[in-house]
């Protein structure tokens, strides 16, 4: 079962969110603060609404009531992100397992920064996330396989979180590895390129974020 959640970035880096969910035709659909006024724009009823709604003001709160969205609401001044609390509630309440998240990218960079900390923690609570925006996918793997299909997503990036990631394989594309080292902060796998129609990713130890890309038009 796959969940959509739309966050409250700039509206610029938002793919078509109309687009999006007849694609993925998800069984359910979340709002996060602004996000939630982002799918009542695109004519799309959110199964709920969650956040703190310190973004959207009065009135854009009334319309979301208007449309008899579920609100769950916290205070503005809190220990947990907006998105954070999201990831909790969409676990406990819809047991998801696969969440793909818009509109957490762009803007304020701490808070793009925490969401991409959150795959790790999404991770750890059984939910497999990806995050998207219109040049990028994001997720995470943890020591595994990760197939990668051929897409509008040309590049291929991994960025290591732990210390080290040992036992890296890539196939099916340009710069092929095989049993590499990749420390934090090196830069050796960044800006792959995917050739074949999948790119295959093992990893024996550690801990990456992968990042499909684009140029921009």
């Amino acid at each position: 079962m796959t969940y959509l959640l739309v966050a409250g970035g700039p509206k610029v880096d938002l793919p078509s969110l109309q687009e999006l969910c007849d694609e993925l035709k998800p069984t359910g659909i979340i709002g996060v603060d602004r996000g939630a006024y982002y799918l009542l724009e695109a004519c799309i009823t959110p199964n709920l609404a969650i956040g703190d709604f310190d973004s959207i003001g009065e009135t854009y709160l009334k319309q979301l009531k208007a449309e008899s969205v579920e609100l769950t609401t916290f205070p503005a001044e809190k220990d947990q992100t907006d998105m954070e609390l999201a990831l909790d509630i969409v676990k406990e309440r819809f047991n998801a397992k696969k969440l793909i998240i818009v509109g957490a990218t762009g803007g304020r960079l701490d808070h793009f920064l925490m969401n991409v900390q959150l795959l790790e923690v999404a991770a750890t609570r059984g939910i497999e996330v990806e995050i998207l925006n219109t040049s990028n996918r994001m997720s995470y793997l943890d020591s595994g396989v990760k197939h990668v299909k051929h897409s509008i997503y040309t590049y291929l990036s991994l960025l290591a979180i732990t210390e080290k990631v040992s036992g890296i394989t890539l196939t099916g594309v340009k710069y092929e590895l095989t049993n590499a080292q990749l420390k934090r902060g090196s830069s050796l796998c960044v800006s792959n390129e995917i050739v074949d129609d999948e790119a295959i990713v093992k990893i024996e130890s550690g801990k990456v974020i992968v990042i499909e890309s684009k140029d921009e038009n």
